[in-house]
């Protein structure tokens, strides 16, 4: 699926999912939070943002991946939902490249040492959801984009 991503990672996105009851495809659900998601990397002001936003593109891809497989959603769906995650992740990879100057290799490394503070951000998060099923992020979240700028963007000194 995504090469870079390791099988913690994947483990940690729908243990989460499954902690909060979220194992039911939803298409409407689904493509609405992978949009939202998509347009926070498009708005993006600065490399923390762009990263945060790929971050938890995947954080919302390997969910809908993963409740696919629980719902059994018939191939076609899945097939269609796979194929439409992973043309705006490459295509986000690609923007990075080219603001960083750095090859996919090294962009895909900060963005899966960006996915595993987004994981971890996320951990913060309860069971409560909004009125289309989306958890709901309680008023102490901390958000990740404090931590991103430290242990990705200044540790390997990007700009």
């Amino acid at each position: 699926m995504i090469d870079f991503l390791t099988e913690e990672q994947i483990k940690a996105i729908e243990k989460w999912n499954e902690d909060r009851g979220n194992t039911k495809y939803k298409r409407e659900l689904e493509t609405s939070m992978l949009k939202e998601e998509f347009q926070e990397f498009v708005v993006a002001q600065d490399l923390v943002d762009k990263l945060d936003a790929v971050a938890d593109f995947i954080f919302v891809f390997v969910g809908t991946l993963f409740k696919t497989q629980k719902d059994d959603v018939d191939e076609f769906e899945k097939d269609s939902i796979t194929k439409f995650g992973l043309v705006l992740i490459d295509m986000m990879l690609e923007d990075l490249e080219r603001d960083l100057q750095k090859p996919r290799k090294q962009v895909e490394k900060y963005v899966s040492e960006t996915l595993n503070i987004v994981i971890e951000a996320n951990q913060q998060k309860g069971n409560q959801k909004d009125e289309n099923g989306k958890i709901i992020k309680p008023k102490d979240f901390m958000k990740p984009e404090e931590r991103i700028q430290k242990e990705v963007v200044e540790k390997y000194g990007l700009k």
